[in-house]
């Protein structure tokens, strides 16, 4: 599974520190780890309605953007050896 940057790192805090005149935040905001293994169950039960449809696309977006760029810099590095073999 691949985490985004902004994620990575983060530590599980059961009981958050909340001001009472700011909103709840939600788990993904607070235990992304705990946010992703909600969402494998909703999806592993085809239980859409409790899918969180609006940070899976960001999710899955990002996801896509870093994978692209990851094969865009191997490739690179891949045609810079072969131009220095030949």
């Amino acid at each position: 599974m691949i985490l985004s940057s902004s994620h990575i790192g983060r530590r599980h805090d059961p009981w958050p520190q909340q001001d009472s005149h700011s909103p709840p935040r939600s788990l993904y905001e607070h235990d992304f780890y705990a946010w992703t293994k909600d969402q494998i169950g909703a999806l592993r039960s085809r239980q859409a309605n409790l899918l969180d449809w609006d940070n899976l696309l960001e999710e899955v977006e990002s996801m896509g953007a870093s994978e692209r760029r990851e094969l865009i810099s191997r490739l690179t590095v891949l045609l810079m050896h072969l131009i220095e073999w030949h």
